[in-house]
């Protein structure tokens, strides 16, 4: 701390190493306004003063540091204390457009620390992820449906029927007496029956392909 404790200096004192009149004149003005200096010396040392480092001179000082996040640059004695943001690492340049996707890291700040670009294509995309299909992948999918087939080389899309289709023996009618005896009736009748039961399994095949409501 500096000491701002008046010093006084008589005309005695100051005749024993100064010679000329004037010279103790003007010394002797100096010690008049000693009071005044010292007024000034403890106002400086009662404000608040930013340094860069801690001073002997002020007890008073707060020295300015950085986290990392902000940068100081010195100019020096009469110059100018630049503060500016630091580098983190990303390049200057606009991410992503139409066809690329952005991957960003910010950090506890909210200053970006990563900025990626990717494409968006088959080669990159996850197979299902449902962001990106290709011709080829489209067809491949119908593939793997139940009941749907592609051909790859026709382009023809087919649907497999839902069971097998009723097979139908042809019936070839008999020769009927008259009157019909009891085996020619009973004749006709299973051929009823089996015509019935035949119609009845395509109806029921109609049905499950949606081809009947």
């Amino acid at each position: 701390m500096v000491d701002t404790r008046p010093v006084s200096l008589n005309r005695k004192l100051l005749g024993e190493f100064l010679k000329n009149p004037e010279s103790i004149r003007a010394f002797e003005n100096l010690g008049l306004n000693s009071a005044d200096l010292a007024d000034v010396v403890t106002a400086i040392e009662n404000v608040s003063v930013l340094t860069l480092g801690l001073s002997d001179s002020f007890g008073n000082e707060r020295v300015v540091t950085s986290d990392g996040e902000v940068q100081l640059t010195d100019g020096g004695a009469g110059g100018n204390l630049t503060f500016g943001l630091s580098d983190t690492g990303v390049t200057a340049a606009n991410y992503g457009d139409a066809s690329h996707l952005v991957r960003l890291a910010v950090n506890e700040k909210g200053r970006i620390t990563l900025a990626q670009a990717y494409a968006l294509n088959s080669s990159n995309v996850t197979e299902g992820s449902k962001l990106f299909f290709t011709t080829a992948r489209a067809r491949n999918a119908l593939a793997d449906g139940a009941g749907i087939t592609y051909d790859n080389s026709t382009g023809i899309i087919s649907a497999t029927p839902a069971g097998a289709a009723p097979s139908f023996t042809p019936y070839t009618a008999p020769t009927i007496s008259n009157p019909p005896t009891q085996a020619e009736v009973q004749a006709l009748a299973d051929a009823v029956d089996d015509m019935g039961a035949a119609l009845s399994s395509l109806l029921t095949l109609l049905q499950a392909n949606g081809n009947l409501t």
